[in-house]
């Protein structure tokens, strides 16, 4: 029977879309409710397709999918560009499922597969986070292939099962691979920041922060607050209520990002870059440098009044970000490809529409 064709009798409840046959060896936060909808099951593509041709298949029949289907299908895309030792692609589509309305053992599947990409780029310190996160959820095979892929990082030459190392072979290093151990980021190059803590009058920071790993990755947000003068004045009171609320509010050790750029242009230093971030989310802010644009690029119609009102990055605050980004990226050898809007990492509108149009450009060389 065609898949276009079958259509489930009228009161019939579907049983959840079969768990992906990923392993996972996560931890991940507790999984929202799950929408019950009434569709047809997710169809199979046909069994002769090659790798490639599934991969294909999948991405076709994504658009016209919704809900637990989706991000189903968004898993089985992670998997099979796994398989096909697409890395990058493979990390996109599980960051994708990530957003979605996921189970804890869906997110810990997209998790490891977050893990897993960044082996196959061999690149350990990119996945060492993901795995440590992963790790506690898991018990029996699962956990020990996990357990595994931590003990090479460490530099350790891997041990166990035949079987089990079979598996993992593509994602395990010839020579075992060490993981540096976190350590001070280094400093930041000279006349990348154009207003200092000094000059904002930051209050000092907190101990309650871990120390920062090299810088591998950089997330831009926005502020989410309107901010309509351009002055000096206006956007050192913004940075300092910024500080007040991370601080104050959350009880975070600073603010949460490491600089942030002012209607102008100008760039204020956050955080420091020794102190490892609070923007992204959990191990999303391992490595991770962010970058706030001052001022509100997406409608909050929670908050209504103007946060309705959606202003635009200027030009002056693009030129400037930039610039930034190629220093920081020079400076700590980060790849155009680890540029990354908030959104990406959680279900948030952060940056907004526009800045997010932005990065995607930025990361795709434009």
């Amino acid at each position: 029977m065609s898949p276009a064709r079958f259509r489930l009798p009228a009161g019939l409840l579907l049983a959840p879309a079969a768990l992906l046959g990923l392993v996972a060896c996560a931890a991940p936060p507790p999984a929202r409710p799950r929408p019950v909808v009434l569709e047809a099951p997710v169809p199979s593509p046909p069994g002769d397709l090659d790798l490639e041709a599934r991969i294909d298949w999948w991405e076709d029949l994504l658009p016209r999918l919704i809900d637990a289907d989706r991000d189903e299908a968004l898993l089985r895309l992670g998997q099979l560009h796994l398989d096909a030792r697409h890395p990058a692609e493979a990390r996109q589509y599980f960051r994708q499922a990530q957003l979605g309305w996921l189970s804890a053992r869906e997110q810990a599947q997209a998790e490891y597969g977050i893990g897993l990409s960044y082996l196959l780029e061999r690149r350990p310190e990119a996945a060492q986070p993901h795995l440590l996160v992963a790790r506690e959820g898991l018990a029996g095979p699962e956990a020990e292939e996990c357990e595994v892929l931590l003990e090479v990082g460490r530099g350790r030459t891997p041990t166990g099962d035949p079987a089990l190392l079979a598996r993992l072979e593509p994602f395990l290093p010839e020579a075992p691979l060490v993981v540096a151990r976190p350590a001070e980021a280094p400093a930041p190059l000279a006349g990348v920041v154009d207003v200092s803590r000094r000059q904002w009058h930051a209050r000092p920071l907190r101990g309650n922060h871990d120390p920062m790993t090299r810088p591998w990755r950089i997330t831009v947000h926005h502020s989410a607050e309107p901010l309509h003068s351009d002055s000096l004045a206006a956007a050192k009171a913004e940075v300092r209520r910024i500080q007040q609320y991370h601080q104050d509010g959350h009880g975070w050790a600073d603010l949460g990002y490491h600089f942030l750029i002012d209607r102008s242009g100008r760039v204020f230093e956050g955080r420091p870059l020794t102190a490892q971030g609070a923007h992204a989310g959990g191990s999303n802010n391992v490595g991770n440098i962010g970058i706030c644009l001052l001022g509100n690029y997406a409608a909050d119609p929670d908050r209504g009044g103007e946060y309705l009102v959606v202003q635009r990055p200027t030009e002056a605050q693009l030129q400037a970000l930039r610039e930034l980004l190629e220093s920081l990226r020079a400076h700590y050898g980060i790849a155009r490809s680890e540029v990354h809007g908030h959104l990406e990492y959680r279900d948030t509108a952060c940056p907004g529409p526009i800045l997010e149009d932005w990065v995607r450009r930025y990361r795709s060389g434009s």
